[in-house]
């Protein structure tokens, strides 16, 4: 009979503790697995941060995408960091700029206790990584469609008007050198054609401003990244981010003719490198330049983007407003703003490995002015736009 050979084996099993001790912060991450799969109302990802204890929502200012945090009272106290730079206002705290879902590879709420790198918040931190592509071809494509028959009838109207919203778009990544050169790329556009409805109850004397006209927007978020793995210990991506936004007679209906028209562009491009020296420290650098500005005009006039200047062409833009118990008619409000215009770049440093992370601290410098640019916009169903107090522009008034 043969001898055996004795065998014996050691297992050696390692298991995270459940509560972290290197770090004091309370936070949770959203993962792209949930994104994918939680249903999401207009495909804003930012919604399911409300799955992270201790965050609400503003609705006073829901055009925004940001969340409170962290017993914020208002968005303006959040933190909004995107790929390891800021994403706010330079002027009051607003989220700067929005990201296409399928943009979106996770993100991470922080209620409170974050490091001291993260300005910009007295309540909590939002940071957001975005995708980048993998040595696959990958790529999605949708759309999504609605129509009036989900809509209800408003106070004014006689019957429901005609409202249709398409939002579609898509997002390709793949390798351009596999396991060195990648590629991600998405864009995601919100088309809305909807109503509004005048009624006054006066028509004898109204009549010509009074019934249903249209009221469309649009709305268009793109970004492009690519990442080079180019040694083992070194990496590089640079990441860009649009969106632009354009609405009409905001404010008009009810006993309003008037309103003004909106344009919203923001861009923003980032430069990383991230350098592994040795297996106790890390060196990170980001760098950003970003640029917003918001314009609000008299509707169905021609958008300006001159600050400090007022030739006769746009002063004439602007109509005395005159407020009745049955009728609001006319516009004076002419609003420039290249809020939150500059650079900012997180200063190079090495970091013991374990502790690294990407920096938001940064210094933002505003552009004054910027050149002027006369673009036709489709015009206003009523000749003037309402009443609203400009901030940073002189208002001027002339009669037509």
């Amino acid at each position: 009979m043969k001898v055996q050979a004795l065998a014996e084996s050691v297992t050696i099993r390692g298991e995270s503790p459940i509560v972290d001790v290197t770090k004091a912060e309370i936070s949770g991450t959203v993962t792209r697995e949930q994104i994918e799969t939680l249903p999401l109302n207009s495909r804003q990802y930012l919604s399911l941060a409300l799955l992270v204890p201790g965050t609400t929502v503003d609705a006073t200012r829901s055009f925004f995408a940001t969340v409170n945090v962290g017993g914020s009272m208002t968005f303006n106290g959040t933190g909004n960091v995107v790929d390891g730079t800021i994403n706010n206002w330079a002027e009051d705290g607003e989220p700067r700029q929005d990201l296409p879902e399928d943009a979106v590879q996770e993100f991470k709420v922080t209620n409170a206790g974050y490091k001291a790198e993260f300005g910009l918040a007295t309540g909590g931190v939002v940071q957001v990584v975005t995708k980048s592509g993998s040595n696959n071809y990958r790529g999605t494509a949708f759309e999504y469609f609605r129509n009036k028959s989900l809509n209800s009838k408003g106070v004014f109207e006689a019957e429901k008007p005609d409202y249709r919203r398409d939002q579609f778009g898509g997002s390709i990544g793949g390798p351009i050198l596999k396991d060195k050169l990648h590629f991600f790329a998405s864009y995601e556009r919100t088309d809305t054609e909807e109503f509004y409805t005048v009624r006054t109850g006066q028509s004898q004397f109204y009549s010509s401003v009074e019934g249903t006209f249209p009221l469309p927007s649009t709305r268009d978020l793109f970004s492009g990244r690519v990442d080079w793995q180019f040694t083992k210990n070194q990496s590089f991506f640079f990441r860009y981010l649009g969106e632009e936004d354009q609405k009409t007679c905001q404010g008009c209906g009810g006993i309003s003719a008037s309103g003004r028209d909106e344009d919203v562009p923001r861009q923003s491009v980032v430069i990383g490198h991230t350098w592994l020296r040795g297996a106790r420290q890390l060196n990170d650098f980001r760098f950003q330049y970003a640029h917003a500005a918001f314009y609000g005009y008299p509707g169905g006039t021609e958008l300006w983007e001159e600050t400090g200047a007022f030739p006769p062409e746009r002063v004439a833009r602007s109509t005395r407003v005159y407020s009745f118990p049955s009728l609001t008619y006319g516009n004076n409000y002419d609003y420039i703003s290249p809020k939150a215009a500059g650079s900012s770049a997180t200063p190079t440093r090495s970091t013991p490995a374990r502790t690294a992370s990407s920096s938001a601290a940064s210094t933002t410098t505003c552009l004054t002015s910027r050149k002027a640019r006369a673009t036709r916009r489709n015009p206003a169903p009523t000749p003037s736009t309402a009443i609203s107090t400009p901030i940073q522009t002189t208002r001027r008034r002339s009669r037509r």
